[in-house]
């Protein structure tokens, strides 16, 4: 989560990550190294290694090969946050866009695999498809119209390869129930204060 936060601020936001972020190189287990690394702690600096840095910058490196990502990155608005009350459920909503330029949406992930089969996979997965729908309602609730939401897939391995991936209308508008009933179950758990998991007993394997 740390390296993923990073790489987001340094993609999107590079002087904040300059001022946020710092490499430290030094040996803890000496007293120099000791103060140094405390140093930086006190000026409210997120520690990183050397190689995570390197790979950040690689990764930074094979994005700005896309011309349009550079444009959006370059001239886009980033950590856009909104929020609004859903109509059905009455519960509050938030989210914060990563990147939107000329009425499109760019959504910066991280990954081991961006070829089209492992994309596929992670949507599922990390259920992408109803952060899509979510996305979708909350910018027309907030009157914000735009032409496309893009998934921009960055891989941690070297040759870092890019995937650019836009999910189907069809899918979206299908995840809509699945966030609505998403939001219906944390609004019935919130009145209720009761916060259901699994049973507490031992289940057949």
């Amino acid at each position: 989560l740390e390296f993923g936060s990073a790489f987001h601020l340094a993609l999107t936001e590079p002087e904040k990550y300059a001022e946020q972020y710092a490499v430290f190189n030094g040996d803890r287990r000496t007293n120099a190294g000791k103060a140094a690394y405390q140093e930086l702690i006190d000026a409210g600096r997120q520690i990183i290694r050397q190689d995570d840095a390197d790979t950040i910058e690689r990764m930074r490196e094979a994005v700005y090969r896309y011309p349009r990502l550079v444009d959006a990155l370059q001239h886009g608005q980033h950590e856009q946050v909104l929020t609004w009350q859903d109509a059905h459920t009455k519960a509050p909503c938030k989210m914060r866009l990563d990147t939107i330029h000329n009425n499109v949406v760019f959504d910066w992930k991280t990954t081991d695999d961006a070829s089209p089969m492992a994309f596929r996979y992670s949507v599922k997965k990390y259920r992408y498809h109803v952060q899509n729908a979510f996305y979708m309602h909350g910018l027309a609730e907030n009157g914000i119209h735009i032409n496309a939401f893009y998934f921009v897939a960055i891989e941690k391995n070297a040759p870092h390869g890019v995937g650019i991936y836009e999910l189907p209308h069809e899918a979206i508008n299908e995840e809509m129930q699945a966030y609505e009933a998403n939001l219906a179950t944390y609004m019935r758990c919130l009145s209720s204060g009761k916060w259901n998991g699994y049973e507490p007993k031992v289940l057949d394997w």
